[in-house]
C-alpha cells in the first residue's frame, strides 16, 4: 500500500469516526433530554394509569406531556414531508398571522429550515391538539416511554448520572468550536452590550449554550434585565432570530422556557 492510499484511509477512517461520534453523542443527548422533559411530568400515578390504560387519539395525552414530546423529540417525529409541513404552515398563518409574517413563515415552503424549526417550537405542541392523527403519534411516545421507564424519576437519574459529565465536556467544546461560549466581561461593570451579545451567542447556531444564557441573566437585577432586552431589541443583536422573546421561544422548551421567559422581564 502507497503512502498517498494510506493517507487516504486515514483521513476516511478518521472521518468516519468523527461522524459515528457525533451521531452517537446526539443520540445520547436526545435520550437525556427525553428523560429530563417527558419523565418530568409523569410521577407514578401518571404512569400507572397509562400502563394500565395506554393513550390513544380516544385517550389523549395532557397537554403538559405532549408539550414534553415536542420539546424533547426533533421535528420530524411529527412532520415527516412537506405536505406535512405545508399543513402546519397554513395553520400557523391562519391562527397567527402576526407571528408568521414577523418571522417570515409562508403558507408553504420547506419544512426543515430555520424558521419552520422556531415556529413549530413555539405553537407544535398546540397544532397536535387539533390533530387527531398527531395526538395518535405523541401518544405513542409517551407509551414507549413509560414502557421503557417504569418508574418515575429512575431513568432520569441514571442518564444524568452516566452521561453529565462527557455530555458536559462535549457541549463546551462544540460551544467553544462554532462561538458559542460568550466573552467574558473583566471590567467587573455592568454593560447590556456585553450581556446583550453573549445571550446571542448562547443561542446562535446548533442547540443552545444554557448555562451561557441562565449564568448572563441570573445575577443581573430587574432594571439591568431590562436594559439588556431593549439593547437586544433595538440593535438587532438577535439578527435572524428575531428579538429577544422570538430568539428565547424558538430555543428553550418546557421549564426551561417558563425560566427564560421570567428572566427577560417581559
Amino acid at each position: 500500500m502507497n503512502k498517498n492510499t494510506k493517507i487516504i484511509l486515514s483521513v476516511l477512517a478518521v472521518g468516519l469516526t468523527a461522524t459515528a461520534t457525533f451521531f452517537i453523542i446526539k443520540k445520547i443527548r436526545r435520550k437525556k433530554l427525553e428523560a429530563k422533559l417527558v419523565g418530568g411530568v409523569l410521577d407514578q400515578t401518571r404512569i400507572n394509569e397509562i400502563q394500565s390504560t395506554p393513550l390513544s387519539a380516544s385517550n389523549p395525552p395532557t397537554t403538559t406531556e405532549i408539550q414534553a414530546i415536542v420539546s424533547s423529540q426533533p421535528v420530524d417525529f411529527a412532520i415527516k414531508t412537506q405536505e406535512d409541513g405545508n399543513a402546519f404552515r397554513k395553520w400557523v398563518n391562519d391562527n397567527y398571522n402576526d407571528y408568521a409574517r414577523q418571522i417570515d413563515l409562508d403558507p408553504t415552503g420547506s419544512h426543515t429550515n430555520s424558521y419552520f424549526e422556531k415556529a413549530w417550537k413555539k405553537y407544535g405542541a398546540e397544532y397536535i391538539s387539533s390533530t387527531q392523527t398527531l395526538i395518535g403519534v405523541v401518544s405513542q411516545k409517551v407509551n414507549e416511554f413509560v414502557a421503557q421507564n417504569p418508574s418515575a424519576g429512575v431513568v432520569a437519574n441514571v442518564v444524568s448520572q452516566t452521561f453529565s459529565t462527557p455530555i458536559n465536556v462535549v457541549d463546551s467544546l462544540i460551544n467553544t468550536a462554532i462561538g458559542r461560549g460568550g466573552v467574558k466581561n473583566n471590567t467587573g461593570v455592568f454593560s447590556a452590550k456585553n450581556s446583550a451579545d453573549n445571550l446571542y451567542s448562547s443561542m446562535k447556531g446548533w442547540g443552545t449554550n444554557e448555562k451561557l444564557f441562565f449564568d448572563t441573566l441570573t445575577p443581573l437585577t430587574r432594571s439591568q434585565r431590562i436594559d439588556v432586552r431593549n439593547y437586544y431589541d433595538k440593535n438587532g443583536v438577535g439578527k435572524k432570530l428575531g428579538t429577544l422573546e422570538l430568539s428565547v421561544r424558538g430555543e428553550f422548551g418546557g421549564a426551561e422556557l417558563t425560566r427564560a421567559i421570567d428572566l427577560i422581564e417581559l
